[in-house]
């Protein structure tokens, strides 16, 4: 990591005002001291990974992850509306989205928590896990495959857009294959 003059100059004027304010907070604004005047960038590093290094979170992952989380949301929604005769063949548990693999798909799961507990989308979620704790991109991209026409072609119940049991079925089957 490279700290320049004045960051440096900012991070130790910033330390101080937290130290003089008697302001708790989560860095250590005595070790950070220490470091820049010592010249251990790579300290400040190991000692708060979370901070340097993060990458940006990729456009295209934001975005088929919303599409994931939409097409799930109008599933269930979809499958809660329908009646008992509706629903042979396939249960609730289907249709729930149970999240991505948190060893492989992080950006993914990352991306849906946030969204779902920061930002207050898709209500629904709150409270689930995330992490289905085995690969799902792949199925869950040609589920959306499947679900993108029928997005638009929609049918309204109680004035908001729903999939009737077959199309629920052609989304499932899609990620079966």
């Amino acid at each position: 990591m490279e700290i320049r003059d004045v960051d440096r100059l900012i991070l130790v004027m910033l330390a101080e005002i937290q130290e003089n304010l008697k302001i708790k907070g989560e860095i250590d604004t005595a070790f950070l001291k220490d470091a820049i005047f010592g010249g251990h960038n790579w300290a400040l590093e190991w000692r708060m990974p979370g901070i340097f290094k993060v990458e940006q979170t990729s456009r295209d992952v934001l975005a088929e992850t919303v599409d994931v989380l939409d097409m799930y949301d109008m599933m269930e929604r979809s499958y809660d509306d329908l009646g008992p005769s509706e629903k042979v063949g396939f249960d609730r548990h289907e249709v729930e989205f149970h999240g991505f693999d948190g060893n492989h798909e992080t950006d993914h799961m990352g991306v849906a928590q946030f969204l779902v507990e920061k930002m207050n989308r898709f209500p629904r979620f709150l409270g689930r896990t995330f992490n289905s704790h085995h690969p799902t991109l792949d199925r869950v991209r040609r589920m959306l495959r499947a679900y993108e026409p029928l997005r638009a072609g929609t049918g309204q119940r109680s004035g908001v857009p729903r999939l009737n049991a077959d199309e629920i079925r052609q989304v499932l089957a899609a990620g079966r294959l």
